[in-house]
């Protein structure tokens, strides 16, 4: 056998462990690196499988929460239909008539029933104002003197002090009215 450095054993070990073509520039690798490359190739592979789990999970919380809020509006839909009309306290339902209890009345004699005028109108008969608590109407202010002697009312409703007045108090409003 030839004798050999050590440091040209190992680069000879090296060697023949890699082939090389002479015209080609493709390089076999040796078996460790065919199982570093193996070991790489496994490894992504379960990151992309740990990816689409994770993918997975989140696609079915997205279905559990649309199907949870599903199910919500269907109650809630289910709840309207038990009780159409949920308003402010106080309020009655749109097409609600509140149902008075009926009282018998006693039977009216005949006189006191109405009796058609000549117009065609019934006449209505009122009771008493004390005993419906009414009250007195309160009497309008008597209207003022000017001093030509007509009355004041009628300076009112002249349309061009109606529209004087109307601009003043728009013109002396308080912000926010």
């Amino acid at each position: 056998m030839i004798d050999l450095p050590a440091d040209a054993a190992a680069a000879i070990d090296d060697a023949s462990n890699t082939a090389m073509l002479t015209d080609d520039t493709t390089v076999i690798p040796n078996q460790q690196q065919q199982h570093e490359l193996q070991q790489q190739q496994l490894q992504q592979q379960l990151a992309m499988q740990q990816q689409m789990a994770m993918q997975q999970q989140q696609q079915q919380q997205q279905q559990q929460l649309a199907m949870q809020q599903h199910l919500a509006m269907q109650q809630q839909l289910a709840m309207q239909q038990q009780m159409p009309f949920v308003g402010q306290p106080g309020m009655m339902p749109p097409g609600f008539v509140p149902q008075v209890p009926q009282v018998p009345q006693p039977a009216a004699p005949a006189a006191e029933q109405a009796i058609p005028s000549a117009d065609g109108l019934a006449d209505v008969n009122l009771p008493d104002p004390a005993t419906t608590g009414a009250k007195e109407p309160e009497p309008a202010p008597a209207a003022e003197k000017s001093e030509d002697g007509e009355s004041k009312a009628a300076e009112d409703e002249n349309p061009s002090n109606m529209a004087e007045d109307i601009i003043k108090q728009y013109m002396h409003r308080r912000p926010g009215q």
